[in-house]
């Protein structure tokens, strides 16, 4: 599971409206990763970094860069 911390609520309901799109780009990026490269706590934190910086990315041209604040994990398995 992951818990995405926003700034504020009009971010939560910004990101809980797009919620496929993000999941989406998420997924995405999660595909792309070898076990190898975030079986350690280091590689981890950068993917912790790396989700973070596709959640912030505007949902459309005309928004701005979503509030993010931090990416916890409540659960990580590597299969």
């Amino acid at each position: 599971a992951l818990v995405i911390k926003v700034k504020d609520a009009a971010t939560a309901e910004a990101i809980k409206a797009q919620s496929p799109d993000i999941r989406n780009r998420i997924l995405l990026l999660l595909s792309g990763k070898r076990a190898s490269e975030i079986s350690t706590v280091a590689g981890k934190e950068k993917l912790s970094e790396e989700i973070m910086a596709e959640v912030k990315k505007p949902l459309s041209p005309e928004s701005v860069q979503q509030q993010v604040v931090a990416v916890f994990y409540g659960a990580f398995v590597i299969q």
